[in-house]
């Protein structure tokens, strides 16, 4: 299993207490969301985790909206739905 993917599965399965490394994204949202698996890990964040973890990354996401609007891993209809909703 690549990753990535297990990395998505512990965002899913774990509660958010338990996942101190998602502290370290901080810094690297846009990268993490204009890559191909990154941008992945960031939506299961948004999906499954509480604001309290979420609203640091969603604040540094909001200084790339144009870059992400402007980039093919940065914007899906998937993408745009989570982002819109932890508006």
């Amino acid at each position: 299993m690549p990753v990535d993917q297990v990395i998505q599965k512990l965002i899913e399965c774990v509660s958010g207490e338990r996942l101190a490394f998602v502290n370290a994204f901080q810094g690297h949202v846009d990268e993490l969301a204009m890559h191909p698996y990154g941008c992945r890990v960031l939506q299961r964040c948004f999906e499954h985790l509480v604001p309290e973890l979420t609203r640091p990354l969603l604040d540094e996401l909001h200084q790339y909206t144009l870059s992400l609007m402007q980039d093919s891993f940065g914007v899906s209809p998937r993408t745009c739905h989570d982002f819109a909703h932890c508006m």
